[in-house]
């Protein structure tokens, strides 16, 4: 199967490299660089799903997700660090709301949680007081550029490529082109793709809205991811 992504952050390249991965034919198209929107410049932190309601599909996504992702810098030597977080309460309410959030984490699956002392807690933040605090040892944080160039070599290795500076003007629904443009001229690539996967973040309405499988109100053919 041919499929084309819209959209070179973590989403569109992570769902770009498992499809790839499966043996499908997998093109993904980035308007700007890799990593120059929200992907490419946050926090880095490695989320472990402590505040996350268990059972939910956000902590289970969470809790699994950190652990793939810390196993695939090792394995793919890519900067990080699982440092930890500690979380502090300072007030009855703030020590009530902590330990629900340790009862959450446990729930989840989270592992070595774990309440620190006042000297515990200043031998690891000197800086930081409180009544009460939570070691999350699973937290962490990663170089997520880094992440989506090897993203990117994963797909190239699976035949599949990743075009950069080209800009999805919209989709046909019947014909499964993509008007693309790049720095001086415009061309449309007839690639016939089966399934458009629109993972472009803030631009996904955009996107979605100039294709012609959004004008006739069609459901198949566009699948959009934020």
């Amino acid at each position: 199967m041919k499929v084309g992504v819209v959209g070179g952050g973590i989403i569109g390249l992570a769902t770009g490299k498992l499809i790839s991965e499966k043996g499908h034919q997998v093109s993904v198209f980035e308007k700007d660089t890799i990593g120059s929107h929200q992907s490419g410049n946050n926090s880095g932190v490695l989320h472990c799903g402590l505040h996350y309601k268990p059972g939910s599909l956000k902590a289970k996504l969470a809790v699994e997700g950190v652990r793939k992702m810390i196993e695939y810098c090792r394995v793919n030597d890519i900067d990080h660090d699982v440092c930890g977080k500690v979380v502090v309460a300072n007030s009855s309410e703030e020590l009530s709301r902590l330990e629900k959030l340790a009862l959450r984490g446990k729930k989840n699956g989270l592992k070595g949680l774990q309440y620190l002392n006042n000297a515990e807690l200043k031998k690891r933040e000197p800086y930081a007081r409180a009544i009460k605090a939570l070691l999350v040892p699973e937290e962490g944080i990663v170089d997520y550029k880094k992440v989506l160039y090897s993203f990117k070599r994963d797909i190239e290795k699976h035949s599949g490529k990743v075009f950069e500076k080209s800009k999805v003007h919209g989709i046909s629904g019947i014909k499964r082109l993509a008007l693309l443009s790049r720095p001086m001229r415009y061309w449309k690539q007839n690639i016939r793709h089966q399934i458009f996967i629109i993972g472009c973040g803030l631009h996904n309405l955009r996107v979605r809205f100039r294709s012609s499988a959004y004008a006739r109100g069609a459901q198949a053919g566009a699948r959009t991811f934020v």
